[in-house]
């Protein structure tokens, strides 16, 4: 499947990002973990900095208006301060006994992925999914292999389709709006 079309009954955004996956040793336990647990909240990252922005945001409007030099420079900082942030935090999110997978098609129901080693059909997977967005967004899921085929690739690599089995919900309304956002992108493309 090239480009937008259909994946697993949903319509499915092209994309092009580094994913990481693993088959599933304890499927159901692992499924739990993730439906209630955000993947935010199962690594032990600290939020980014510019949340904690202050509660009256009047006193941001009226900093902005009074210096906005040094107020653009704070933000700067901010983004800078974010990104340190989130490499330090990237370490507890790497897993040596994943695989390194490039993700090329997600939506709402599943995905499709690249790998060297594929699963067998019928193989829940663990899927790491780090979208390329600021913030950052980091989604973990359990996926069912639903088709493997040899990609088209001289690389000798396989296509992998999965369904996702577990989502974590607030995960999935993250990735959902990302997806909105990358459609949004490939239209104005288009029209272009």
């Amino acid at each position: 499947m090239s480009g937008e079309g259909s994946l697993h009954g949903f319509v499915s955004v092209p994309v092009c990002f580094t994913a990481r996956w693993r088959v599933a040793e304890e499927p159901d336990k692992l499924a739990r973990e993730i439906i209630n647990h955000r993947t935010s909240d199962r690594f032990t990252a600290p939020p980014p900095s510019f949340t904690e922005l202050p509660e009256d945001m009047m006193e941001m409007a009226e900093f902005k208006r009074a210096n906005p030099h040094l107020f653009r420079m704070w933000m700067a900082l901010e983004k800078k301060m974010d990104y340190v942030i989130s490499l330090l935090s990237s370490s507890a999110k790497k897993d040596e006994q994943m695989g390194d997978a490039l993700c090329m098609a997600v939506s709402e129901g599943g995905l499709k992925f690249q790998v060297q080693q594929p699963p067998k059909i019928g193989d829940k997977v663990q899927t790491r999914l780090t979208f390329p967005s600021y913030p950052m967004l980091t989604i973990e899921a359990l996926a069912q292999v639903t088709g493997v085929e040899p990609s088209v690739d001289p690389a000798g690599e396989f296509v992998v389709t999965g369904a996702f089995t577990a989502i974590n919900h607030m995960d999935k309304e993250d990735m959902i709006q990302y997806l909105f956002k990358r459609q949004r992108e490939i239209l104005q493309k288009k029209r272009e």
